[in-house]
């Protein structure tokens, strides 16, 4: 991408410039590949407000967002965007109190949890502020090879029985309404099996696809175990960038997250042979004094 020299110095610093016409480009062709599931953002990845917005206006493939922290969920509801699912577990007191009054202003956030000890810390949180939490179960999805683990231990919710058993519990809880789960794929989405070593490319190659079919098995049989239990879901999420493909193939999936295939060129490369226009990465934690310009080339 060619700028003029004006056009740079007349911008204020740090400032993003995007390729409006092959972002598009990126943007269809994503939104082709998600047989009819819709999209949710990961904000980890995409690290300006401008940007998420021209995604989600673009198509009604894009809804909603993953935030990575509680403190930024609230930021962006502050800033106009809602239907926002928290990745991870937060213990965040002062953010979690500030939460729970946008949802009594009709926000829709959802906060991640794995563990009995926070639905207790949440519970008490939204007890005092007369208010409620909706709930993601993060369901781990590693898989198992004869002993050889391959994913990561995101979760300690492994087995369809925990994962019921906890969904059951969350029922205890007045305050806490459980309304979706989460189950990310990690040795399928982030593992590199294009590159330069062959061999090793091959092995991972083999064991992701062996796990692909263990993946969309483990969470077709718990979503199946808890309607069983009558328990009802908003939607069920999974996948990542890197296994946008497979996760898409999943029938039990309702909602796939992707983020930096939009712009990140690695990605396109290592990850997954997209056939999309590559643009660049975009690393940067806060979304504060980012100027950004939309340009035709």
């Amino acid at each position: 991408m060619n700028l003029p020299v004006d056009l740079i110095k007349s911008q204020t610093l740090p400032a993003l410039f995007l390729d409006v016409d092959a972002l598009n480009r990126n943007l269809n062709a994503i939104a082709n590949r998600s047989q009819g599931k819709t999209i949710r953002l990961a904000t980890k990845s995409i690290r300006s407000l401008p940007l998420l917005k021209h995604i989600m206006k673009s198509s009604q493939t894009y809804q909603g967002v993953m935030s990575y922290s509680v403190e930024e969920a609230n930021w962006l509801y502050a800033e106009g965007i809602d239907d926002i699912l928290v990745a991870y577990p937060s213990t965040d007191r002062h953010e979690l109190h500030k939460l729970t009054r946008h949802m009594k202003t009709g926000a829709n956030i959802t906060v991640m949890v794995d563990d009995d000890e926070h639905l207790s810390f949440l519970q008490a949180i939204a007890h005092d502020e007369q208010s409620q939490f909706c709930i993601c179960i993060d369901v781990d999805m590693s898989t198992n090879f004869n002993g050889f683990h391959f994913g990561v231990r995101r979760s300690p919710l492994r087995t369809t029985e925990k994962v019921v058993q906890f969904a059951k519990r969350i029922q205890n809880y007045p305050n806490l309404k459980l309304i979706g789960i989460m189950g990310y794929e990690a040795q399928l989405a982030g593992v590199t099996d294009y590159s330069d070593q062959s061999i090793k490319d091959f092995a991972i190659k083999r064991l992701k696809k062996a796990s692909v079919k263990q993946v969309h098995s483990k969470r077709q049989q718990v979503v199946k175990a808890l309607r069983k239990e009558g328990i009802k879901l908003s939607f069920i999420n999974g996948g990542g960038t890197g296994s946008l493909m497979t996760t898409a193939q999943d029938p039990s999936v309702t909602e796939l997250t992707v983020g930096s295939v939009f712009i990140s060129q690695h990605y396109l490369i290592t990850i997954h042979p997209f056939n999309t226009t590559p643009l660049f990465t975009l690393h940067c934690r806060s979304y504060e004094n980012l100027q950004v310009r939309f340009i035709r080339v």
